[in-house]
């Protein structure tokens, strides 16, 4: 299939795409576009050879149709899925977005302000919390993912 076929361009757009939701799921802002071509070729390299098979990308299939469900499926996967298809997506546009320089500060450590032990245990417990509730969303959603994915 040559770089100019429609088949090509769909897949390049199909790959923009789910790196744009990827994007915006890890620094809650559109990547810039220099990351997104990187993501493209990143997963034209990584995943031609269909590793993950057709099994394996049901997640990405669903996540691309209804983004929403990124953040839970993203939770569930981490335990039942680790090392399958949408784990390893995020992953590669995360190590990208972690070496471009546009997206670096999006990566290194804050400063924090001196609002006290209080306010920091009660901002763990919101993020404890909310992962619990994208974790259960998530344990929910994935039979449904894959089969319509």
């Amino acid at each position: 299939m040559s770089a100019s076929s429609p088949a090509a361009h769909t897949d390049e757009q199909a790959l923009m795409i789910e790196g744009c939701l990827i994007g915006v799921y890890i620094l809650g802002e559109p990547a810039c576009e220099a990351a997104l071509h990187r993501y493209v070729a990143g997963c034209r390299a990584l995943f031609a050879t269909g590793e993950h098979g057709e099994q394996g990308a049901q997640l990405v299939r669903f996540v691309a149709r209804y983004p929403w469900a990124l953040a839970p499926l993203d939770a569930a996967a981490g335990l039942l899925e680790p090392q399958g298809a949408l784990r390893k997506r995020l992953l590669v546009m995360l190590a990208i977005l972690e070496a471009t320089p546009e997206h670096a500060e999006s990566f290194l450590p804050r400063e924090r302000g001196s609002d006290g032990v209080a306010a920091s245990i009660g901002r763990l417990f919101v993020w404890g919390a909310t992962s619990l509730l994208k974790l259960a969303a998530g344990f929910v959603l994935y039979p449904f993912a894959r089969l319509a994915g």
